[in-house]
């Protein structure tokens, strides 16, 4: 059920401001036929929110877990979630925009993995627990920083969960 609502809470958000969006593009185009260009704009927006939706169920429903069962065969999985990168740090390979990237975070016995499911050359970022020198809280995430001054950020649930857990890893990776 709270999928469901999650499913009609974003397609209700995506197709009024695509909507309005494009509604106000066509009205700029046609300018003055109102109703031709709102109409142009609710059927484009409708359909680039059917299609964001669709893709976000084929993430969840075959990507994500294909990536998570993949991970777990080569390795021992302690902690893994659906999350995003700070758009600010990395660029997709081959792409010209800072955009974030959707992924799969893990936490392995010696390192913290995260991998992209959004292209077709998987991008993956990979933090040895011995080079991590602070995790801590983020506004919607977590902040790895690393001793060489590098930092990462990511978007996760729980994110109390994920720093306990890489703080625990870092200091039994020490002994």
């Amino acid at each position: 059920m709270q999928e469901v609502m999650r499913c009609i809470k974003n397609f209700i958000v995506c197709f009024v401001v695509f909507t309005m969006v494009f509604g106000l593009s066509f009205l700029m185009i046609f300018s003055g036929n109102i109703e031709l260009a709102f109409i142009l704009g609710m059927s484009l927006a409708a359909i680039i929110t059917i299609c964001m939706l669709i893709d976000d169920k084929i993430n969840r429903k075959y990507r994500i877990p294909q990536i998570q069962k993949d991970v777990a065969r080569e390795q021992n999985v302690i902690l893994s979630m659906c999350a995003f990168t700070d758009g600010s740090k990395w660029k997709r390979p081959g792409s010209a925009d800072d955009s974030c990237m959707a992924g799969v975070l893990f936490l392995l016995e010696k390192e913290v993995y995260f991998r992209d499911i959004g292209s077709k050359i998987p991008y993956e970022i990979r933090i040895a627990y011995k080079k991590i020198e602070d995790v801590h809280e983020e506004n919607k995430g977590i902040g790895i920083c690393l001793k060489d001054g590098k930092k990462y950020k990511f978007r996760v649930k729980q994110k109390e969960v994920w720093i306990m857990k890489i703080r625990e890893l870092k200091e039994s990776s020490w002994k």
